[in-house]
C-alpha cells in the first residue's frame, strides 16, 4: 500500500479477498482523510454503470451521459486524499481496468485496493495474491505438534466447527483428522466455512473420508485446474450433493437474485414447477443452516444472501437444469409488481418504508430491467419498470440511471401507448430536475400529441404541468404561471393528489418569483394540505421547502428557518437523496445573509458551490437568482478577499459538516466570543448536545432530534470529552447538571 497507487488483490474464490481488503481499510483510515470507500460489484452486470456505482457511493450523482459521469468523478477526486475499494472486479475487468487508469492519470492522491481473480492490467498496478490460511506441515500432522495445533487453518475450523455443533471439541483424538482436513481444503477459508456445518451430521472421520472421495473423483480428467480452484469446486460440489433435491432446486433458483432478497421474493420466483410456495421457508431455513444462505439483518425486515461462489455455482446449475429463462422471466415479473405497487402506494402512508425496501433492492431491480433490454419483445414490461420507480429515481436522486433507461426502451418501442405516454413524462421531468431544458422541450411536442390521441386526461394534465415548467424555467414566469394554474385544475379533476401537489407547489415557485408572496403562501399551505391529508412526506417536504422561500422573501425570517428545518427533518428518511437536502441547506444559507451572518455563509456558499456541481441536479433553475444576490450581497459586506478566503474554506466542507453549521454553530464575532465565555468552554451546538445527553439520548436519538447525521452528533460528543477532560457521557451529565442547569430537562 505505501509502494503502489493501485494493489490489486488476487487469489481463489472463498479465500478471503473482500475480507482482507476491508480489514486492511479499517487499518488505513487515518492515513486518508477525505475516506475509505467500499464500491461493492458483486452484483453489477452492467459495465456502464461502473463510473455511477462509484459516484454513487461517494454520495455523488452523475450526469446521463457516460463519458460526463466519468468527468464529473474526475473532477471530484481532484483534490481528494482517499482510498476507493473496488471489490469483486473479475466480471468488469475492461471497465475497471478503464476506470483506474483514468483516476490514476487525473487523480493524484487516490489510492486503488481492487479485488479481483484476475489481474487489471493497468500501468502501475501491483499484485497481492491472498494465500489462504497457514497450514500445519506433513511432520506436523503425524506428531500433532502445538505448531500443528495453532496454524490459523487449524484454528478456524475448530471455532466454527464448535459454533455450528455446540458439542464439538477439539482435542486429542480427532486433531490429526482436523490437520488432514483443513490440508485437504487448501487452508480456503469458505471451504473451511462449509465444511465446519457438517459436524453436525458427520463424526471428523466421517467427513474427511467423504470429502477425499469427492476431491479425489474430481481430480480426475481435471489437472488443468488450479488445485485450490479444484477444492473449492470439490466441496461446493459435496455441499451441493449433500443437499436433499428440493435444497438443491431452490439453491440453483435463488442464484437468480443480485444483491439478497427476502422471503416474499423467494416464495413468488422460486415457488413454481416442483417447489410448493409453503416449502421455501422450510427449505430457506436449512440452506441457511448449511451456511449456504446468510441471514442479512441490516434492515427492519429480514433478508437473505448467498456468497458470490456459491451464486455463481447455483447460477451453473440452473443454466442446466432448463429453468434459466422461466426463472428470469418470474424474477422479472416479481419486480414489476414491486415497482408498480411502489408507484401506487407512494402517496400516502408507509412512505418511507416502501423506499427502503425499494432501495435494497435496487441491484434486483436493475437485473430486471436488464432483463427487458436483453430480451426481444420485452421494452413494453421495461418501460413499465422503469416509468414506475420514477418517485424511486427522483427521492433517491439517481437521475441519470433513469434517464439512461428511458431513452433506452424509448428508443427501443415507439408504440403509441400509455406506458409510452407516461415514460415520456417521467423522461421529461428527471430533464428539468437536472436543469436540462433542451431535452425537456424536446420530449413535450410527442408527450401532448399522445395524450390527444389517446385522449388521455391524466397524461395531459402532466403534459400541461411539465409545459408550465420548461417556460418557467426558460425565464416567462406569466405564461408559465397560466399553464400552472390549469395544471392544477386538470389534476383535481383527474384526482390524481399527486399530481395536483406537485401543480401547486410549482405554481408558488412561480408566483413567489413574480412577486406575489401572499399567493405564494396559500398555495403552499394547499399543497401541504393535500399530502398531509395522505401522511405523505416527500412532496410535504417540498411544500414546506418552498413555503420557506416564500416567508423568507417577506422578510418572516423566523417562519423561514422553522419551515426549512421542518422540511430537513421530513426528508432526513430518504437517505441517499443529497440533493433534497442541499435545497434545504441553500436557503439556510440565504437565510443567515438576511441575519447578517455573513462569515458564515461564506463559507456556506463555498460548500454549495462544490455541493451542487457533485449532485448535478436542481430543483427550480430560475431560483438562482436568489442564491446570485445573497452572494454578492455576502461579498460586498465582507470585501473580496475575506469572502474569497472564506468560500475556499467552505469547500472543504462536507454535506454533513455544513449543514452541522448552518442550522446550529453561531458565526464569530466579538458579542458571540462574549457569550461563549460566559456560557463556559461549549459551543452553542455542543450546548445542544450535552442538553440531549444529560436527557439520556443516544448518538443516534441526538443526530435524529438536530436533524444531523449520526456521525456529526458522534463527533460532538468527542469534542465536549475533550474539551472537559472526560471519558464517559455520565461525567458530562454529572458537570452539566452542576456548570450548567439550564440543559436540565
Amino acid at each position: 500500500m505505501t509502494s503502489t497507487r493501485l494493489l490489486t488483490l488476487t487469489g481463489v474464490g472463498g479465500v478471503g479477498k473482500t475480507r482482507l481488503a476491508i480489514r486492511v481499510a479499517a487499518g488505513a483510515q487515518r492515513a486518508f482523510p477525505d475516506g475509505v470507500w467500499l464500491v461493492e460489484l458483486a452484483s453489477l452486470q452492467d459495465p456502464r454503470l461502473l463510473a455511477q456505482t462509484v459516484a454513487d457511493t461517494l454520495g455523488l450523482r452523475g450526469h446521463p451521459v457516460q463519458q460526463r459521469q466519468m468527468d464529473t468523478l474526475i473532477d471530484y477526486l481532484l483534490d481528494k486524499h482517499l482510498l476507493l475499494i473496488l471489490d469483486n472486479c473479475e466480471h468488469l475487468l475492461d471497465a475497471c481496468a478503464d476506470l483506474a487508469s483514468a483516476l490514476l492519470r487525473t487523480d493524484p492522491e487516490v489510492r486503488i485496493l481492487a479485488t479481483s481473480r484476475e489481474s487489471l492490467r493497468v500501468p502501475g498496478e501491483r499484485l497481492f495474491v491472498v494465500p489462504p490460511l497457514s497450514l500445519p506441515k506433513l511432520d506436523e500432522v503425524a506428531q500433532c505438534t502445538p505448531d500443528a495445533l495453532s496454524s490459523e487453518a487449524v484454528t478456524m475450523f475448530a471455532e466454527r466447527a464448535a459454533a455450528a455443533e455446540p458439542t464439538f471439541t477439539f482435542n486429542a483424538e480427532n486433531s490429526q483428522s482436523v490437520v488432514r482436513l483443513c490440508r485437504r481444503l487448501d487452508g480456503i477459508p469458505l471451504a473451511l466455512e462449509l465444511a465446519a456445518v457438517r459436524v453436525r451430521a458427520l463424526s471428523i472421520g466421517q467427513l474427511v473420508a467423504r470429502l477425499d472421495d469427492c476431491i479425489g473423483l474430481l481430480d480426475c480428467g481435471k489437472r488443468a485446474v488450479r488445485p485450490p480452484h479444484r477444492t473449492l469446486r470439490a466441496l461446493i460440489d459435496w455441499s451441493f450433493d449433500l443437499c436433499t433435491p428440493d435444497e438443491r432446486t431452490l439453491w440453483a433458483r435463488l442464484s437468480v437474485f443480485s444483491g439478497g432478497f427476502d422471503l416474499e421474493a423467494a416464495e413468488a420466483v422460486c415457488g413454481s414447477t416442483g417447489l410448493a410456495d409453503h416449502d421455501i421457508l422450510s427449505l430457506l431455513s436449512d440452506l441457511v443452516d448449511k451456511s449456504i444462505i446468510t441471514v442479512d439483518r441490516s434492515h427492519s425486515w429480514l433478508r437473505y444472501r448467498m456468497l458470490e461462489p456459491l451464486r455463481q455455482y447455483g447460477r451453473e446449475k440452473l443454466a442446466a437444469s432448463g429453468e434459466e429463462a422461466a426463472l428470469r422471466r418470474r424474477h422479472r415479473d416479481h419486480y414489476q409488481q414491486i415497482a408498480e405497487r411502489m408507484y401506487d402506494n407512494w402517496f400516502g402512508p408507509g412512505q418511507e418504508d416502501w423506499y427502503s425496501y425499494v432501495a435494497a433492492e435496487h441491484a434486483n431491480l436493475r437485473a430486471a430491467i436488464d432483463y427487458c433490454l436483453t430480451v426481444p419483445g420485452q421494452a413494453e414490461a421495461g418501460l413499465r419498470i422503469v416509468s414506475a420507480l420514477r418517485v424511486f429515481w427522483i427521492s433517491s436522486g439517481f437521475f441519470a440511471e433513469g434517464c439512461r433507461a428511458l431513452d433506452q426502451f424509448l428508443a427501443l418501442d415507439a408504440s403509441p401507448t400509455p406506458t409510452r405516454a407516461r415514460a415520456l413524462r417521467d423522461r421529461c421531468w428527471l430533464a428539468l430536475l437536472q436543469g436540462d431544458i433542451e431535452t425537456g422541450r424536446r420530449m413535450l411536442p410527442e408527450q401532448r400529441a399522445l395524450a390527444e390521441a389517446l385522449q388521455d386526461g391524466l397524461s395531459s394534465a402532466w403534459t400541461t404541468l411539465l409545459t408550465g415548467l420548461t417556460v418557467g424555467i426558460g425565464g416567462d414566469l406569466a405564461r408559465a404561471e397560466a399553464f400552472l394554474d390549469k395544471a392544477v385544475a386538470e389534476q383535481r379533476e383527474t384526482g390524481d393528489p399527486m399530481g395536483e401537489c406537485c401543480a401547486l407547489f410549482y405554481t408558488a415557485i412561480v408566483a413567489v418569483l413574480r412577486g406575489d408572496v401572499d399567493r405564494a403562501a396559500a398555495l403552499c399551505d394547499e399543497a401541504y394540505a393535500v399530502s398531509a391529508e395522505r401522511d405523505e412526506h416527500w412532496y410535504a417536504s417540498c411544500a414546506l421547502w418552498t413555503g420557506s422561500i416564500v416567508a423568507w422573501r417577506r422578510s418572516d425570517i423566523a417562519n423561514a428557518r422553522k419551515l426549512v428545518l421542518e422540511s430537513l427533518h421530513l426528508r432526513r428518511h430518504f437517505v441517499d437523496c443529497k440533493y433534497s437536502v442541499i435545497q434545504c441547506l441553500e436557503v439556510l444559507t440565504w437565510i443567515h445573509v438576511s441575519e447578517g451572518h455573513f462569515a458564515l455563509a461564506a463559507r456556506l456558499f463555498g460548500a454549495l458551490s462544490v455541493l451542487w456541481r457533485r449532485c448535478d441536479a436542481v430543483f427550480f433553475k430560475h431560483l438562482e437568482i436568489y442564491h446570485d444576490e445573497c452572494e454578492q450581497r455576502t461579498a460586498a459586506a465582507l470585501g473580496e478577499k475575506r469572502f474569497a478566503d472564506l468560500m475556499a474554506r467552505g469547500e472543504t466542507l462536507s454535506l454533513d459538516a455544513a449543514l452541522a453549521e448552518a442550522i446550529g454553530e453561531k458565526p464569530a464575532g466579538h458579542e458571540e466570543d462574549s457569550k461563549a465565555a460566559a456560557d463556559g468552554p461549549l459551543t452553542h451546538r455542543e450546548r445542544e448536545v450535552a442538553r440531549l445527553v444529560v436527557q439520556g439520548l443516544t448518538n443516534k436519538e441526538i443526530a435524529a432530534t438536530l436533524v444531523i447525521a449520526q456521525r456529526t452528533a458522534e463527533g460532538h460528543v468527542e469534542n465536549i470529552l475533550n474539551k472537559l477532560g472526560f471519558t464517559s457521557r455520565a461525567q458530562i451529565a454529572a458537570w452539566a447538571s452542576q456548570e450548567l442547569p439550564q440543559l436540565l430537562p
